[in-house]
């Protein structure tokens, strides 16, 4: 049935990602100049808004996941399936944090002439992918449940 806990709960982790891809992510600030690190590009947020670095992969990540839930909201006939999807998500969520705290501030960012060593500061939006990796985990917790009962129901027939 779609009106499930799980179903919220999938919904709920569609909007977390729909948030990480919009919200921003970071922040770095030189002598110079203040640039803020979003799902789609590292930006110099003076007047000019000159894209010093695309981020895009931090985007389709987060899209592909939020479409895996929707995907997943729709396969309540197989719960097998949906609970699969459910952990591939959960695999992926921690793909995206990674990427999203790991990758490019540390690696790709640093290697920037115009950061200059500077250290990017994370900001309270970037733990939406733990969030929704949470959401993901309960959700498949209760699919897992629900298909307990089914089976259980099955066998007394």
């Amino acid at each position: 049935m779609i009106q499930r806990i799980q179903t919220l709960f999938l919904i709920l982790a569609v909007a977390c990602l729909v948030a990480t891809c919009f919200l921003p992510l970071g922040t770095i600030t030189t002598d110079f100049s203040y640039y803020q690190y979003n799902a789609w590009s590292l930006h110099d947020t003076t007047a000019d808004q000159q894209t010093i670095q695309n981020t895009y992969i931090i985007g389709l990540l987060a899209g592909i996941l939020a479409v895996l839930a929707l995907v997943a909201v729709f396969l309540y006939r197989n719960r097998p399936v949906q609970s699969k999807v459910c952990m591939a998500a959960m695999l992926l969520n921690l793909v995206l944090l990674l990427f999203i705290s790991v990758i490019y501030p540390d690696l790709i960012f640093k290697k920037l002439d115009v950061i200059n060593g500077n250290e990017v500061v994370l900001s309270m939006w970037c733990f939406l992918p733990i969030c929704s990796a949470l959401l993901f985990y309960l959700a498949s917790k209760f699919i897992n449940k629900d298909e307990k009962m089914v089976r259980a129901a099955d066998r007394l027939r």
